[in-house]
């Protein structure tokens, strides 16, 4: 056998003599260790034994085997939440982080080397059920909260790579989830416009649906609103970073559309702190759809299975409708990432022609929309 058939990582030398003797020719393999970056060496008789022991060798290092010191999940997930805590990372991730290594531990995916891992991780990510603080049942996990988890534990791999833990991504073979992007339940424009026309006085949900409408904010959020948030100077609305609901957990600012802030302006108190009535404020977020729902009926509209969150869903549609990018709509709307802003192209088809003439990023649902002038081209 010629040494160019020899796999790469693998040297093969003679040895003639050892401890100062003579002990007749012998072949001396080496092995490259990639992690610790130096060779492993054996010395054979015959060659083609020696060969077979290199070839194993290399197989069992390429693979991680023989090489990481640790490979426990739980091990390796206690060091990686340490490392996240000191490079300032929130506390929200790293619980998240945690939950994914005990979970991990638990369906059996407990070590990185078993050749059965990256199965026993699709398994425990196929069966994950989610179970919202207010849901009586827990039901199957969504697409996207699979993927997330399976980002975690991709991360999980990576930082045990980084420390030359492991020599290979055993999750490389897992694919993600696929997500259908199917149009979320909105509400029309003269739906919206309907919500508007009720006198602000009379009922209290005016105000929480005039918020929805115009900021696109959680139910929660609008419920924690206060109005020191709101900057008259710079017509914006300030929310921080500790606001209820808020899952981005960085401060946001809101533009404060113009119909908004001529129904807001009249109602500041002095002395009052909570924007929306304290009845509204105060409900849990199972009232806060059922008051919704009735507040739709005395407006003449039937909402069916649309609640509160559907404004956010209009909102953003409406924004992606007027032409703003997903990374605007995430900041303006407090998104983790563009990916779920994209998801409001679907339903944005269903208003293009309606918000044509708004122009900008206003709505117009109380005045009425400016007239553009027709080209020349177009008569």
């Amino acid at each position: 056998m010629t040494e160019s058939k020899i796999p790469k990582g693998i040297n093969v030398c003679d040895v003639w003599k050892a401890k100062g003797r003579h002990e007749g020719k012998r072949w001396l393999w080496r092995v490259r260790d990639s992690v610790r970056r130096t060779y492993v060496r054996e010395a054979w008789g015959d060659y083609d034994q020696g060969l077979d022991w290199a070839k194993g060798k290399l197989a069992k290092l390429a693979a991680g085997v023989e090489t990481s010191n640790t490979s426990l999940v739980a091990d390796v997930g206690k060091a990686y939440v340490a490392s996240l805590a000191n490079r300032g990372c929130t506390q929200r991730h790293q619980d998240q982080v945690k939950q994914v290594v005990d979970a991990m531990a638990k369906a059996g995916a407990g070590d990185m080397k078993a050749l059965l891992f990256p199965d026993r991780v699709e398994a425990w990510l196929s069966t994950l059920t989610g179970k919202r603080h207010w849901a009586k049942k827990a039901k199957p996990a969504s697409p996207r909260l699979k993927n997330k988890f399976l980002v975690i534990a991709k991360a999980l791999v990576g930082y045990a790579i980084d420390r030359r833990l492991l020599t290979h991504d055993p999750l490389a073979i897992l694919k993600p989830w696929a997500a259908p992007r199917a149009a979320k339940e909105v509400f029309t424009i003269p739906e919206l416009r309907d919500l508007l026309a009720t006198d602000m006085e009379a009922d209290r949900w005016f105000l929480f649906a005039a918020l929805g409408i115009y900021t696109g904010c959680r139910a929660s959020e609008i419920a924690a609103m206060r109005w020191s948030m709101v900057d008259w100077t710079a017509n914006v609305l300030r929310l921080p970073a500790d606001l209820p609901g808020n899952k981005a957990k960085r401060h946001r600012k809101i533009p404060l559309q113009p119909e908004l802030a001529a129904i807001l302006r009249p109602l500041a108190k002095v002395g009052v702190a909570i924007i929306v009535p304290d009845k509204v404020a105060n409900m849990s977020p199972a009232n806060v759809t059922h008051g919704f729902h009735d507040y739709c009926g005395r407006c003449g509209i039937t909402a069916g299975s649309r609640g509160p969150h559907a404004l956010r869903h209009t909102v953003a549609a409406l924004l992606t409708a007027q032409g703003m990018s997903p990374f605007l709509a995430m900041d303006y709307l407090g998104h983790s990432s563009a990916s779920v802003a994209k998801d409001y192209a679907a339903s944005a088809q269903e208003f293009v022609r309606d918000v044509a003439t708004w122009g900008g990023e206003r709505f117009y649902l109380r005045d009425e929309a400016p007239k553009t002038k027709r080209s020349k081209i177009g008569r």
